[in-house]
């Protein structure tokens, strides 16, 4: 199945699925780093809260090396959208 990425940092990945998630789904992703992602509640002012389809993931299951390249990965995006 496909999912649309709506926001991210090196921790945290907003993602909107027409696939009901369950909460505490684990997805193991090999690409483009490898990480799992933990499915969890929206806090409270999450601006995605009121959205159905838009999951809240953390980000585990990486190290320092991962984290650095999610970092890059978000930043590479951040110069396309500009």
């Amino acid at each position: 199945k496909n999912v649309n990425v709506k926001a991210m940092t090196e921790s945290i990945v907003y993602f909107e699925s027409e696939t009901e998630i369950p909460m505490w789904t684990v997805f193991i992703v090999e690409s483009p780093v490898p990480m799992l992602l933990t499915v969890v509640p929206h806090k409270e002012d999450s601006d995605f809260k009121s959205s159905p389809d838009v999951y809240r993931a953390l980000i585990n299951g990486v190290g320092m090396k991962e984290k650095s390249e999610i970092r890059k990965l978000i930043n590479l995006a951040l110069g396309q959208a500009q």
